[in-house]
């Protein structure tokens, strides 16, 4: 199931102008070691991860399913990062090995099932360099259990200076750790509605994921902030190397 398309991935940059990439980037960047040199940006949307990995100094390649999304990055970008369409799940991107490969904004969990989780987390080490690192962001099921929001309603005026609506409607299948949300956008008349599914994890669960994709794991941590994972987290950072 595609989400962001159409009118959703046209208003995607405005909609979150105020997600901090470039601090995301750095905290990933010092959390990984600052390796440097080369970086795959993998799930990488609009792309505004891979563009401050990039201003990090990184010559970044990133890739995502969504051709709408790659689109709006490819515009933003330029020259500065190398864009590629492919699926996380069974990916071949060139220029590869990678000092640095990240799967952030929780897209991980677009892979919805274990097979398609360990599908895409060995999609990730067999593109990381023999002593890269991998990073993965993803929702951490103790905290959207107790916590996620089951409508949410928002208006942002755009650059243009129309103002865009959007609901969002939110429902949690515990038994498979999935989350839906239906999204409602108006735009001066034009419409458009789409569900979006995402997988939640556990932490131990994201371990044995990741163990069985062929990954070392180094550390689990909260996602961009110091201390320990708590019940509250919404979202928690693996780091892990491709097993020797």
């Amino acid at each position: 199931m595609n989400s962001y398309t159409g009118l959703h991935a046209r208003v995607y940059d405005e909609l979150y102008a105020d997600k901090p990439y470039a601090e995301e980037a750095r905290f990933v960047h010092e959390l990984a070691g600052r390796p440097g040199g080369t970086l795959l940006d993998v799930a990488c949307g609009t792309g505004r991860h891979a563009l401050a990995f990039a201003e990090l100094g990184y010559d970044v390649t990133a890739s995502d399913l969504n051709e709408e999304l790659l689109d709006v990055a490819r515009a933003a970008a330029g020259e500065r990062v190398r864009f590629v369409q492919g699926d996380m799940t069974d990916l071949d991107v060139p220029g590869g090995p990678f000092d640095l490969v990240t799967c952030l904004f929780d897209s991980i969990g677009y892979a919805q099932d274990n097979d398609g989780v360990v599908s895409a987390l060995r999609s990730l080490g067999r593109h990381a360099a023999d002593r890269g690192t991998v990073v993965v962001e993803f929702l951490h099921a103790p905290a959207i259990v107790r916590g996620a929001d089951p409508r949410r309603e928002r208006t942002i005026t755009l650059a243009d200076g129309r103002d865009l609506h959007r609901v969002s409607e939110t429902t949690l299948d515990v038994e498979r750790m999935l989350m839906r949300v239906r999204y409602d956008l108006s735009l001066n008349g034009e419409q458009l509605s789409e569900t979006q599914v995402n997988r939640f994890f556990s932490v131990p669960e994201m371990r044995l994921l990741a163990e069985a994709a062929g990954l070392e794991v180094r550390a689990l941590v909260p996602a961009y902030r110091e201390g320990a994972i708590e019940l509250d987290t919404f979202h928690v950072l693996l780091v892990a190397a491709r097993r020797a």
